[in-house]
């Protein structure tokens, strides 16, 4: 169990939140397996376990086991693991999935300029890929993932120009998620407008977003599965309240329960039961304070109040007015 207290003061609205996203419909189900297949951004286990996390905190109710098939180096014919076939029946049809993400294309252009062979060899391979996994688990829900860019943007290059190559790889995965109506997160997109917000801002900040042009930082992951939450219709609401002090009773509620709502002595008083948790975001982190500045990040992690019916106060008398609130959750039924 946990317990936290805040206290702010109140101004003439005391907290007005943004629009919130319209809800879609949830890609996860209660008892889901999840294999995430991929290379070494896979591997690295960060979006991965941020995602996870998105699911722990919003829905702590729901059971969802969770797989990690990333090998370093992969393509989409496989790898030093093992071929597309041996990596598909040991790491992904083993653990009999329900849901499968599959994150392909850094590797696939051989770190080269653009040349259109080995976009037809990425096409083609990867068509087979997905086809494969439609043949032998046809009941798996399958979610489409577009690689992250290959860093030219916030300092020099290794491999001049790669990046063409990168990026076509990710435009082909986009066009075929949507031709072929698979669920699709643009980790290519979101991550190329942090890199470009990045390098306008001059920031020093901006090359460790992809240290070494290939693997994202972790504070790029949060970027990442933000984006893959979205794309599994998570919602963006950890919980919604809106209260009126003139009527001690709350306007309306979304994943919360307020009871003992009290406006006294210029003190307004409840106690909150929230059915979901922000995200662990470590906010004392530079890095995560620069994508929560050049991303959307934030927008995945909305927990408004907003409070009518005060009566109106000078700029003097307001500084003592303060809001005590208490919020409890406790998440159960989560499995790893």
């Amino acid at each position: 169990m946990k317990r936290g207290r805040w206290k702010a003061l109140l101004c003439a609205a005391l907290m007005m939140a943004g629009p919130i996203a319209q809800a879609q419909t949830l890609g996860l189900r209660d008892g889901d397996t999840v294999v995430f297949y991929g290379d070494s951004i896979t591997a690295q286990r960060l979006y991965t376990r941020f995602a996870e996390d998105f699911v722990l905190t919003r829905y702590p109710k729901m059971r969802v086991t969770f797989w990690n098939a990333g090998v370093p180096g992969d393509n989409v014919s496989g790898g030093y693991a093992g071929d597309r076939k041996t990596r598909l029946a040991r790491d992904v049809f083993a653990h009999q999935p329900t849901v499968v993400t599959i994150l392909l294309g850094m590797n696939d252009g051989y770190y080269m300029p653009f040349n259109p062979k080995y976009l037809g060899i990425f096409e083609d391979g990867y068509r087979d890929l997905v086809q494969t996994v439609k043949t032998q688990d046809p009941a798996a829900r399958i979610t489409l993932i577009s690689t992250t860019p290959y860093d030219e943007v916030t300092h020099g290059t290794e491999f001049a120009h790669y990046s063409e190559s990168v990026s076509r790889n990710a435009q082909f995965v986009r066009e075929f998620a949507a031709s072929s109506h698979f669920l699709f997160a643009d980790f290519h997109q979101a991550v190329s407008n942090l890199l470009d917000y990045g390098h306008r801002d001059n920031s020093p900040l901006a090359a460790l977003l992809v240290p070494d042009r290939i693997h994202p930082s972790e504070a790029a992951h949060w970027v990442m599965a933000a984006e893959l939450a979205r794309a599994w219709g998570i919602s963006p609401v950890v919980s919604s309240v809106q209260l009126d002090a003139s009527k001690a009773s709350p306007v309306s509620t979304e994943n919360a329960q307020v009871t003992d709502l009290a406006f006294a002595n210029g003190t307004l008083k409840w106690t909150q039961l929230d059915e979901a948790l922000p995200l662990p975001l470590p906010l004392h982190d530079a890095m995560i304070q620069f994508v929560l500045a050049g991303s959307n990040l934030a927008a995945m992690d909305q927990q408004p109040l907003s409070v009518t019916g005060l009566p109106a106060f000078s700029r003097r008398s307001i500084r003592a007015i303060t809001l005590r609130a208490s919020s409890t959750l406790i998440p159960s039924g989560f499995s790893e």
